[in-house]
C-alpha cells in the first residue's frame, strides 16, 4: 500500500524561522532564485517546516520498497523554484525543478545517459511569489509575523527548508530515490525526488560507475553522517 505523506507548516509568532545575513542589494528582483542560487544578492528568510511522514526515511528497505526508481544520477543543472502544480492548476508548498543525467540505474525502466527533470519539495521563491501561494488564514498569520519581525519585512525572498534536509548541489552525484511526477508538471520523463535527506545522498565518486561493484560504491547515510558501501543499501 502506498504510503502517504503529511506536512505541518510551523506559522505562528514562536515558529521556527532562521535568518541568513545577505546583501541588501538586489539585482534580480523578480528573479525566482533557487535554493542553492550563489547569486543570491538580497536578504533571504528561511522557513523551517516539519515534515511528519509515514515512511521511515532512514530506512533503506522501506525507501527501495516504495520507489518506482533508484538510480544514481548527477545534478546538470537548477531549473527554477516554484509553488504551484501545474497538472491541479493549484498551488502547492514550494519545491525545486532541475534535470539529472541518469548514470546507473538500480531500479526500474529509467534509460542511462540520459538527461531528465526532477522535483523536489523545497525552494527558494521570491517573497511576493511565495505570498501568493498561502491561504487566506496562511496570510493573515504571514503578516502578523511580518509587522513583528523586522528581517522577514526586509526580506526579498523567502526559502522555504525542511528540518534536517538538505540542499540539491549543482553538479554533484546522488543516489536518488524517484517516483513518476504526478504532482508538478506531469511532462513525461520528470521524476519526484522523495524521502528528504533519505532520498538524496551523496555518491562519494561516479568515476567508472558502469563497471564498479556495489561494494565498492560509496554512499553518505544522511542521518548518520557516515559513508556506507552501495551494497549494503540496496539488496
Amino acid at each position: 500500500m502506498i504510503k502517504k505523506f503529511k506536512y505541518t507548516l510551523i506559522f505562528s509568532l514562536c515558529c521556527l524561522f532562521v535568518i541568513t545575513g545577505c546583501s541588501n542589494n538586489n539585482k534580480n528582483k523578480d528573479k525566482v532564485i533557487t535554493s542553492n542560487d550563489e547569486n543570491i544578492e538580497s536578504s533571504t528568510y528561511v522557513v523551517k517546516r516539519t515534515a511528519d511522514m509515514l515512511l521511515d526515511t532512514s530506512n533503506d528497505s522501506e525507501m527501495y520498497e516504495e520507489s518506482s526508481y533508484v538510480a544514481i544520477v548527477t545534478v546538470e543543472s537548477i531549473v527554477d523554484s516554484d509553488n504551484y502544480s501545474y497538472i491541479n492548476n493549484e498551488y502547492v508548498l514550494p519545491y525545486t525543478h532541475g534535470k539529472m543525467k541518469i548514470l546507473k540505474v538500480l531500479k526500474g525502466d529509467l534509460k542511462e545517459n540520459t538527461t531528465v527533470d526532477f522535483y523536489r519539495s523545497g525552494g527558494t521563491l521570491t517573497t511576493e511569489k511565495y505570498y501568493e501561494g498561502l491561504s487566506e488564514l496562511e496570510k493573515v498569520k504571514f503578516n502578523s509575523v511580518r509587522a513583528n519581525i523586522k528581517e522577514l519585512s526586509k526580506a526579498k525572498n523567502i526559502k522555504v527548508a525542511y528540518e534536517d534536509d538538505i540542499d540539491v548541489i549543482l553538479g554533484k552525484p546522488y543516489l536518488v530515490y524517484l517516483k513518476d511526477d504526478k504532482y508538478y508538471s506531469g511532462e513525461k520523463n520528470s521524476y519526484v525526488i522523495f524521502g528528504m535527506q533519505g532520498g538524496l545522498r551523496e555518491i562519494q565518486t561516479v568515476q567508472n560507475i558502469g563497471v564498479k561493484l556495489l561494494s565498492e560504491v560509496k554512499v553518505l547515510n544522511n542521518f548518520t553522517k557516515k559513508w556506507e558501501t552501495l551494497d549494503k543499501i540496496v539488496k
